[in-house]
């Protein structure tokens, strides 16, 4: 259904004739992808990406469900942007993870990575997955500055104009490579190491004005993988810092810091990084500098994201007396009287020392560690994990007469 009046129509038809006349980029078409906002569907736009990338671009409300895995496993790629709240933020973004292992490619949108209550939430937002972090929105209209242009992303594109998009874009500095700015130096689209996960900053679907270029920007981030060899981060023996591949680099005499590692900030001036938690209690690892300027919490010199810090309560496993493995927070593992093995620790392999049937020398039974029976003199049942039935032998009675029992407490 195509939005609008008339002229609206005959525009949006103009740019669908427009799109068909351009030679697609040089290399293998993708098989179809998942359009999965949180908002309306715009059956225009989706046909301009189904153009681009040959196959069909089929539409998922993010805001009343989220894709099953079966439904995600069965597209190439996945996109999704945000105007309203998602139905389940963390599921969604769980999933989009799980895809993403499975050899997906995932296309972020606007609001996705921003500040505020549609963001995108689960594992897709973890160092590694989401390529970068925002501020907020904004309504402020930019257009693209033309870097990047080589990147097959950027194939028969000579402009892009986005009219709503992210702003205070941070790319994330280890695992993240930014392919092309706006004049105002805003992000305008943004890969992680593998390219599995996009962020294309900008709107150009339904309620927003359609540009039938950031369709095809989309089509292509889908369908195109680097054109290049890798590059990142290259420290030279002066100290500075440049983007090259890994051969020019050492050509350069240089330090390859690794592919998708970026200059900024300088991994070459040995400023140090630690683990910086936003607002909206995603966490990122950069400078204290660059954590202060991101209003963001740091938390030293060195510390990661995995644990997650920003996480006030975080889950792992308990060891407590006589309990088998749980998973609790520290304060619930405290009143059990346990022992906190540390956030994100499993109990599958159980980390908990073995609470196994203790024969004590009365007869009696009770579940111990190995350690606990032997303080108490008892013999340790390996294996053995309930005393009911009693699983120790019994006290042997020994037949004494009279006088020798009257005799011992002589």
């Amino acid at each position: 259904m195509i939005r609008g009046d008339r002229n609206a129509a005959v525009v949006t038809t103009a740019a669908l004739l427009f799109l068909a006349l351009i030679a697609l980029p040089a290399q293998a078409l993708a098989d179809s992808m998942l359009y999965a906002p949180a908002e309306s569907d715009d059956p225009t736009y989706r046909q301009l990406i189904s153009q681009q990338i040959g196959g069909p671009c089929d539409y998922f409300d993010a805001r009343l469900g989220t894709p099953s895995p079966e439904l995600l496993a069965s597209y190439d790629c996945v996109h999704t942007w945000s105007r309203d709240p998602y139905n389940s933020p963390i599921e969604f973004g769980d999933r989009l993870a799980d895809f993403v292992d499975g050899g997906g490619r995932v296309i972020l949108g606007a609001h996705t990575s921003s500040q505020g209550g549609s963001l995108i939430l689960g594992r897709i937002t973890q160092s590694g997955y989401l390529p970068v972090t925002s501020l907020g929105a904004s309504d402020q209209q930019s257009a693209w500055d033309g870097t990047c242009r080589e990147d097959c992303v950027w194939t028969n594109i000579p402009g892009v104009y986005a009219s709503h998009r992210a702003i205070g874009t941070m790319a994330d500095p280890v695992h993240a490579t930014v392919c092309g700015r706006y004049v105002d130096g805003e992000v305008a689209v943004a890969f992680n190491s593998d390219r599995s996960v996009a962020f294309v900053n900008g709107a150009a679907a339904f309620p927003y004005p359609l540009d039938p270029y950031m369709a095809q920007l989309v089509g292509n981030v889908c369908l195109c993988e680097a054109t290049s060899d890798p590059e990142g981060a290259c420290c030279l023996e002066d100290g500075s810092c440049v983007v090259l591949n890994a051969d020019d680099c050492d050509f350069e005499g240089g330090t390859y810091l690794g592919d998708g590692t970026l200059c900024d900030p300088d991994p070459c001036s040995h400023e140090k990084t630690g683990a910086c938690c936003l607002s909206n209690g995603i966490c990122i690892v950069v400078t204290a500098s660059q954590c202060l300027e991101s209003r963001g919490t740091y938390f030293g010199d060195g510390s990661l994201c995995k644990p997650d810090p920003c996480d006030d309560d975080p889950l792992g496993a308990c060891c407590a007396p006589g309990q088998p493995c749980l998973v609790t927070t520290p304060d619930e593992c405290a009143a059990l009287e346990g022992e906190y093995q540390g956030a994100d620790v499993p109990c599958d392999p159980d980390p908990c020392p073995e609470i196994a049937a203790c024969c004590l020398k009365d007869g009696s039974c009770i579940l111990l560690t190995a350690d606990e029976c032997t303080a108490r003199g008892g013999s340790f049942q390996t294996g053995v994990d309930t005393c009911d039935p009693n699983p120790c032998p019994p006290v042997p009675i020994q037949n004494v007469s009279w006088g020798t029992l009257k005799w011992s407490w002589h």
